[in-house]
């Protein structure tokens, strides 16, 4: 099973989380980490390694994370270096999410799934114009 954490700062990952629950149901072996205003570094590896050892038992796990840069981007390259189970996406949308989520239950090859979570999220990024009518 591949097992999914998302992590952003303020309530990014736990407001996603919500979304997705009312649009797919809640999803089993995910995680999830709010990196919150005034919250420090050593809180968020401490809910990395929490979050990380609620999903010991996965294969791989794909870490989503708001921002490239950012502190829980960071802290997840960190365990990432140490751990070949880890993959880490910055950018994270909800459609990347939506198909990570729907995939890997007919799939366990975490980079065909995360190419196609990427790609989905790409093509969900549009402009609206009155011509689309």
């Amino acid at each position: 099973m591949i097992g999914i954490i998302v992590a952003g700062h303020g309530n990014f990952a736990s407001g996603i989380t919500t979304m997705l629950e009312l649009v797919v149901g809640k999803p089993g072996h995910y995680e999830f980490i709010d990196f919150l205003q005034g919250e420090s570094q050593e809180a968020l590896e401490e809910d990395y390694r929490d979050k990380l050892d609620k999903l010991k038992d996965c294969e791989k796990i794909v870490i989503m994370t708001d921002i490239t840069g950012g502190s829980p981007f960071k802290s997840a390259v960190t365990y990432a270096v140490s751990d070949d189970r880890l993959n880490v996406i910055s950018g994270t949308n909800v459609p990347m999410l939506v198909e990570l989520i729907f995939g890997r239950m007919n799939s366990d090859d975490s980079e065909a799934l995360i190419q196609s979570a990427m790609e989905a999220g790409k093509a969900q990024i549009i402009r609206f114009h009155k011509d689309m009518l």
